[in-house]
């Protein structure tokens, strides 16, 4: 069950960790984490970046889901 809410977490996460997966091009034209924020649905709108967008999300919440699925693991053989 945890994996499940850890990869959750791990794809919510990855949303505002993806803005450091962005082009150097990117983050100096949005200014910072906030401005990522503010234009997030710009730079969706771009088909380029939004492949760096889906691909961090989904790498952080395998990673979360993995995290999960090693606690659940952890706790079975206590």
């Amino acid at each position: 069950m945890k994996k499940v809410i850890f990869a959750i977490i791990g794809a919510v996460i990855g949303i505002p960790l993806s803005y450091y997966f962005q082009s150097e091009m990117v983050q100096s034209k949005v200014g910072g984490i906030g401005g990522y924020f503010k234009h997030f649905g710009d730079i969706v709108k771009d088909g380029n970046l939004l492949g760096n967008v889906i691909l961090s999300v989904l790498i952080f919440a395998i990673i979360g889901g993995l995290i999960g699925y090693f606690i659940d693991k952890n706790e079975v053989k206590k």
